[in-house]
């Protein structure tokens, strides 16, 4: 990375957060399609996690405990620390044994719980299942979009999900935590959209507590208002997919970044400042959205 784009990045992280991306040019910094760092931009979800969960991690432990205490209350998960905050999350062991791991924005470790958070800023939708896009090498999608038999063209393995014919876990902790049943055929495929995130974090977050034996929990940690995702949040597509939870799965929970942070501020005035960022790019960022469309 060169010394411009650095100093560019460094002036959209909150000054407490950026020891948190130590060692610099180790960080797993977020590209854009033409494999550039965009992380300096003011409305990079990536930034945003480093403002908000780089402080946390930041923090005195004793107060770094008592937020996350505080914050277990939201997310139906037992309090208990001490807390340890990971930014760019990978599961060291794949237990889902993805090709390439789900890597998560932020994580909170406590003694009884694992709470995973997606951070998502100005993005239009959350991540889709790749696997209906066309695959220029074979000139075919892997997979039709629905959850039945099929051959994957790329690698002529029959499968009702092409990520199960490639050794992928999915589907052996979604019925563990949806009403769906493997034995049975969906059209469309439930997880065929933007649905196919969550389900990732919601398995992954499975995956994880019950290797480590914690409580799970999983949180979008959206931005706020007149945003899209915060759209979606209120959709009925949204209401759709907690319905397909099982009543005994903890749904996720949805988090509003700014009542988030002024609740931190609450319990540790010192981020009072973090307050006023945070609140800052809201600004910034919306008034830039009504007047061009964002790339990302």
């Amino acid at each position: 990375m060169n010394p411009e784009l650095k100093i560019k990045i460094e002036n959209n992280l909150f000054p407490l957060a950026r020891p948190a991306v130590e060692p610099w040019d180790k960080f797993p910094w977020h590209l854009d399609q033409s494999n550039l760092c965009d992380t300096w931009k003011i409305h990079s979800s990536q930034a945003l996690a480093i403002d908000v969960f780089g402080t946390l991690m930041m923090l005195e432990q004793s107060s770094r405990d008592a937020i996350f205490d505080s914050v277990c209350k939201k997310l139906n998960v037992p309090p208990g620390g001490p807390w340890k905050v990971h930014l760019e999350w990978l599961d060291p062991t794949n237990l889902l044994k993805e090709p390439r791991p789900t890597q998560v924005d932020a994580t909170a470790v406590g003694r009884f719980a694992f709470i995973l958070f997606e951070v998502k800023f100005t993005e239009r939708q959350a991540g889709c299942c790749s696997q209906t896009m066309r695959l220029a090498r074979v000139g075919h999608a892997q997979c039709n979009g629905n959850f039945e038999l099929q051959v994957n063209p790329a690698n002529q393995i029959l499968d009702k999900c092409v990520l199960t014919g490639k050794g992928i876990r999915y589907w052996e902790v979604i019925p563990q935590i949806f009403r769906v049943n493997p034995g049975d055929d969906y059209r469309p495929c439930p997880f065929r959209g933007q649905e196919y995130q969550w389900m990732r974090n919601l398995v992954l977050s499975r995956a994880i507590a019950e290797a480590s034996h914690k409580y799970p929990a999983f949180a979008i940690a959206y931005m706020g208002p007149d945003l899209p995702i915060s759209n979606y949040i209120e959709s009925e597509r949204w209401a759709a997919f907690k319905r397909l939870l099982r009543q005994e799965t903890s749904p996720p929970i949805a988090i509003e970044i700014r009542e988030f942070v002024r609740h931190v501020a609450a319990i540790e005035p010192s981020l009072t400042g973090l307050r006023g960022w945070v609140d800052m790019k809201f600004d910034q960022a919306t008034s830039a959205l009504k007047s061009t469309a964002f790339d990302r």
